[in-house]
């Protein structure tokens, strides 16, 4: 499964993707936020590029079944939310709010986690299974997937708007190439208007990509709910790369 984030992984943005067990974060990515993949309990097999530097608190906590591949070694960077903030804050303790890369529902029994992870390099708490110095071509045995988070601009009362939910979600449902694809989020034109006007859409409803932004379908006056459905087939594919 080949994500489409560019530069980061939000905040919650893998804990939903229950349809896949496994995930190469691409290499351009450097920050993974806090809760990340967070209560994900189907993925079982991440893959770290070196260009990861952050990550932050939190992002694997209640993985369950996670097992980590790392191209390097772990990195400072890879602890947040410790440290000085545990000696400094009492209301901060390692196992509220403390994050180390190896962490599922571990507790942690160091004073600082930053310290283990430079003197060990590979601290595992809780047992978890992690591999470094992996090359990305393990990868190539995995089952991935392409991801595309949805953003749909819509009137109230017209039509195509559940049409086009509905097709989404049946593309996803038929296609394994397509499983990635998701409706995000739905934006009333009216009640968001700026928002709407910025990305500037010609048609309603109005599908964009939610990484970048970009225009992936609007659908012609008069379709059918099959001519919609393929049209979405076919910009999801070109959006996708996929022949």
């Amino acid at each position: 499964m080949w994500g489409r984030f560019t530069t980061k992984i939000p905040s919650r943005g893998m804990s939903s993707q229950a349809s896949f067990i496994d995930y190469a974060i691409p290499d351009t990515v450097t920050l993974l936020e806090k809760e990340a993949f967070m209560g994900n309990h189907h993925i079982k097999r991440v893959y770290i590029p070196k260009s990861v530097v952050t990550i932050e608190r939190d992002a694997f906590k209640g993985c369950e079944c996670l097992e980590l591949f790392c191209e390097g070694e772990p990195q400072e960077g890879w602890v947040s939310g410790v440290g000085k903030d545990i000696e400094r804050y009492s209301v901060v303790t390692p196992e509220d709010d403390a994050f180390n890369f190896h962490r599922s529902a571990g507790s942690f029994t160091s004073t600082t986690v930053e310290r283990e992870v430079v003197r060990d390099r590979n601290w595992n708490p809780d047992g978890r299974p992690v591999h470094t110095n992996v090359p990305r071509k393990v990868c190539d045995e995995w089952d991935l997937f392409n991801i595309m988070y949805l953003v749909m601009i819509y009137r109230a009362n017209n039509p195509y708007n559940e049409m086009t939910l509905r097709a989404i979600k049946e593309l996803a449902n038929e296609y394994r190439e397509l499983q990635g694809v998701k409706a995000l989020s739905t934006v009333d034109v009216f009640e968001n208007p700026y928002y709407a006007k910025r990305l500037g859409y010609t048609n309603l409803p109005s599908i964009y990509d939610s990484d970048d932004q970009k225009t992936v379908y609007e659908p012609e006056a008069g379709l059918t709910y099959d001519e919609l459905k393929k049209g979405l087939e076919n910009a999801f594919r070109k959006a996708l790369g996929i022949e």
